[in-house]
């Protein structure tokens, strides 16, 4: 294999190819990533066997074709720190030579033989997606899924097509977060998946300005995801989403209404005086204003007050701020949000517009 192409645009590959990539694996050869060129375009794979990922680079110059399979690590920091504007790459047997005008690196490959087969998706079927629409419900919904690895289907994320909608859940017992958009679905296609967010984490990376349109492939185990250029394969978490439906407040007895920015700046500021032990501020929403304080006995206090408009009666409950901040942080500083509470011992439900929710148990503090 002999191929030349454009630096930045392989580097650029290598890093999306390299986000699933174990950092280390029983298998040395997951660590690699493997490389097809034919004709003009070279073809590269990656997986660590719960997630799969096929990525097309087109416009290559192909001298010579060829099956290379090259440590995935090396391969990219190499390309991260040259700055010629092309490449070459030319092996002989399972040996790599990265030649460009100053640099030259030998890299020792491994056998194509090897390397687990990942099947294409199909040519036909599938449910599209507006591609900003999927980014969208990525990053408003996947923060809040369990991070202890323990939670089996809490570390999933739920993506739901039903009726005129899809949707992403994400919980972890303790927080909620779900974001709907409407679609097409004329055949009223009906399907659910549990996805790992390291999956929806590397379909979010792997969008690329030109998708407009992502297309969806459900089957038995597995969730298919086709752009323009790349294909990604995730198998689907085991176990039984919880019913959300149930854990979403349907009324409650007052509303609050902020600046999301203006918000979160009175949470970061108020948290300072938090310490890991007593990690929650005390929100007092009644006079048209918001009045923060923390307290903790190895570290001090705090007080911060903000105008906010205040529907219903008055209303004083205790959060952690790590998890309100982080259901605010998806929404850009100058919207307003909802925050809607019933009394310190139920959930509060922070909403915006018709797509985001996000619900958040209250915790207890004592003083």
């Amino acid at each position: 294999m002999k191929i030349r192409c454009d630096r930045k645009r392989l580097s650029d590959a290598f890093q999306i190819l390299t986000g699933i990539i174990p950092p280390r694996s029983v298998k040395p050869v997951l660590q690699h990533v493997k490389l097809l060129a034919q004709g003009d375009t070279l073809t590269m794979w990656s997986t660590d066997l719960e997630i799969s990922l096929r990525f097309r680079l087109d416009g290559v110059l192909v001298e010579e074709e060829g099956i290379l399979v090259i440590p995935a690590g090396r391969m990219t920091s190499i390309l991260r720190e040259i700055t010629d504007e092309s490449v070459v790459l030319e092996t002989t047997d399972q040996t790599c030579q990265v030649v460009c005008e100053n640099s030259f690196f030998k890299l020792l490959g491994w056998d194509p033989e090897d390397f687990p087969e990942i099947p294409a998706l199909p040519e036909t079927g599938g449910f599209d997606v507006a591609a900003e629409s999927l980014r969208e419900m990525i990053r408003k919904t996947t923060f809040a899924a369990a991070r202890e690895k323990t939670r089996y289907a809490l570390n999933g994320v739920l993506l739901h097509i039903g009726g005129e909608a899809i949707e992403m859940v994400a919980t972890d017992g303790r927080r909620l977060a779900r974001y709907v958009v409407p679609v097409e679905n004329p055949d009223a296609i009906e399907r659910r998946a549990l996805l790992p967010v390291k999956g929806l984490a590397q379909l979010e990376k792997m969008i690329r300005p030109q998708d407009e349109m992502v297309r969806l492939y459900f089957e038995e185990n597995m969730v298919g995801i086709r752009t323009y250029a790349a294909e990604l394969s995730v198998r689907q978490v085991e176990g039984a989403f919880p019913d959300f439906e149930e854990v979403i407040p349907k009324s409650f007895e007052s509303r609050v209404t902020a600046t999301a920015g203006s918000f979160c700046s009175a949470l970061r500021k108020v948290s300072i005086m938090t310490s890991d032990e007593t990690r929650a501020v005390r929100i007092h929403f009644g006079d048209g204003q918001a009045q923060f304080s923390s307290k903790s006995t190895d570290v001090g206090e705090s007080k911060v007050a903000m105008t906010t408009n205040v529907e219903g009666k008055d209303q004083e409950v205790s959060f952690n701020p790590d998890f309100l901040l982080e259901g605010l942080r998806v929404l850009p500083d100058d919207v307003e949000f909802h925050l809607d509470l019933t009394d310190q011992s139920s959930p509060g439900r922070i909403s915006h517009g018709e797509g985001y929710t996000y619900v958040v148990m209250p915790i207890n503090i004592e003083g």
